[in-house]
């Protein structure tokens, strides 16, 4: 009678053991990966920081404007970066012309429906280029650049908060598009 109340305990035990050893003899289905050895180089070799973005600077023998590729030292590209970047002015070496009025400060922005609002200090009205060409040129520069922006459609201006209807001889009533007349025609 003890054996056989001792049978089931035996073979529990019998099997436990016999699967323990399955268990710890059977290979892991998914191996993890081995790890690749990457060479390290030095950081500015591996990631260039900034946004990349196109300006519209004057070109002085044509009177229009060229598309320039810059890089900000921004995490993303946005309006004022981009209005400070063409405030600047071309780099040393570019031959080509700033289009801004100096004095001109941008005083804030805002985007709502893809027009973008550029709202500047009073300098930049009252010394905006009166000659057609010029004004063109600057009031483009700045249109055709933040309309390379995703999200900006159009461009519209205030002055100290308040809505203009006149740049220099043109009107600005309504927000304006790019104008791709504006720019040398790469050949």
């Amino acid at each position: 009678m003890k054996l056989s109340r001792a049978a089931p305990i035996i073979l529990a035990v019998v099997l436990l053991a016999a699967g323990g050893w399955i268990l710890f003899r059977v290979p892991p289905q998914n191996p993890p990966p081995a790890e690749r050895q990457v060479p390290s180089l030095p950081a500015e070799s591996i990631a260039v920081s900034g946004q990349e973005v196109t300006l519209y600077f004057a070109d002085p023998k044509t009177a229009l404007l060229v598309p320039v590729q810059r890089r900000l030292d921004v995490p993303s590209a946005n309006p004022q970066a981009v209005v400070a970047e063409l405030m600047a002015g071309p780099k040393s070496g570019e031959d080509f012309d700033s289009t801004l009025p100096s004095g001109s400060q941008l005083l804030g922005s805002s985007l709502a429906g893809g027009v973008v609002t550029l709202d500047f200090n009073r300098a930049f009205e009252t010394t905006f280029p009166s000659s057609s060409t010029a004004s063109l040129l600057a009031l483009y520069s700045l249109v055709n650049s933040l309309t390379c922006l995703p999200g900006i459609d159009k461009v519209a201006f205030t002055i100290e908060g308040e809505p203009i209807s006149i740049l220099g001889p043109l009107d600005v009533s309504e927000p304006l598009g790019a104008s791709p007349d504006a720019v040398l025609k790469q050949q």
